[in-house]
């Protein structure tokens, strides 16, 4: 979608679209936009709570995970989403994995593990 048009609501954009000050024939993501927008909804499941979040089935995987992480507050690659039990890697669309609105995608934080550890942990020696 065009950065001009990238903050406005749905209902904005179907006004300047009535108003002609939108031509819809050229500009397909604005169209993709408004006919995916309706009220769907996914869910994320994490730590067993639920966040709603609108739906897009278009969206691609990427995309998807930049507004996870802006949401939840995550840093890339801290985390990896599963959908019916299976990971969510290739950059695919949504619907390519077969999301539909109303599903469960669950969110799942990889242990974090320290970046350098030293070679040779050296224990003190005991004191007689």
């Amino acid at each position: 979608m065009e950065k001009r048009f990238a903050t406005l609501k749905k209902t904005q954009l179907i006004k300047l679209c009535l108003q002609k000050k939108i031509d819809l024939s050229s500009n397909t993501s604005i169209k993709i936009y408004l006919m995916n927008s309706s009220n769907a909804q996914i869910f994320l499941k994490h730590q067993g709570k639920s966040f709603t979040i609108p739906f897009n089935p278009k969206v691609k995987l990427n995309d998807f995970k930049l507004f996870v992480e802006k949401k939840m507050n995550l840093l890339k690659g801290m985390y990896y989403l599963t959908f019916n039990g299976k990971g969510m890697y290739e950059n695919k669309s949504l619907e390519d994995f077969y999301v539909e609105r109303d599903c469960n995608i669950h969110i799942h934080i990889r242990p974090m593990v320290p970046s350098s550890l030293p070679h040779e942990i050296k224990v003190p020696k005991e004191k007689h």
